[in-house]
């Protein structure tokens, strides 16, 4: 169904050096979406929610920053589906985009469990630090990419099966250091073939205190 992918604001096609910021956007199906090649963009201080799909999708567009957005529930849909692109319900989607900066966003209320960050396709070089998972059911999902940066980031009152996950052949090289993570589910999971990354001096608790028998 394309019509879940009416954006508030697109930019299709080589769309370069502009940028997003002071806008609110509510009941879309998506928030923003750049697609095909549109680099250099910022999208910064906005504020989006209830959209169905999602907040931020990035498709074939490199170079570009989403900082400090707040992110209420949104998506909105019921949940993270693997269909169509239509269908794949996520906060923020980068799919073959390098070079991407996520920082200083907030996710909050996020009542279906979800990827709050899905990358994939071959996204390389992707930093992701000092965002704010709170009270979500949110995470941050590696499917494809090299050499990213998961650094500084918190998670609190977490009720997902990861905080972070790592998973694919494609997926090597990746620090994730200095994360604050509070979560009911694993803290950090490394599936199927992801090599040579490092984990180090993050701090991990959970929300629900476990008996000792």
């Amino acid at each position: 169904d394309a019509g879940k992918l009416i954006s508030a604001v697109q930019f299709d096609a080589k769309v370069h050096n502009c940028t997003i910021s002071g806008n609110t956007v509510s009941g879309y199906g998506m928030g923003f979406r750049l697609e095909l090649g549109s680099r250099n963009n910022s999208i910064t201080g906005n504020t989006v929610s209830n959209c169905l799909v999602g907040g931020v999708r990035l498709n074939s567009s490199r170079s570009n920053i989403i900082n400090g957005n707040n992110f209420i529930n949104t998506p909105s849909g019921t949940s993270a589906q693997t269909g169509t692109l239509a269908d794949a319900t996520r906060t923020i989607l980068i799919a073959d985009s390098e070079d991407t900066i996520i920082s200083d966003n907030v996710f909050q209320f996020v009542s279906s469990p979800t990827d709050g960050i899905a990358i994939s396709g071959g996204s390389d070089d992707i930093s992701i630090s000092n965002n704010k998972f709170i009270g979500a059911n949110a995470s941050i999902f590696l499917s494809s990419g090299k050499r990213m940066k998961i650094e500084n980031n918190t998670f609190k009152e977490l009720n997902t099966p990861y905080a972070i996950k790592i998973e694919g052949t494609c997926t090597h090289y990746n620090k994730i250091k200095n994360n604050d993570i509070d979560n009911t589910g694993d803290g950090i999971q490394v599936y199927t073939g992801s090599e040579c990354n490092y984990i180090y001096q993050n701090s991990f608790s959970a929300s629900v205190v476990y008996p000792i028998f």
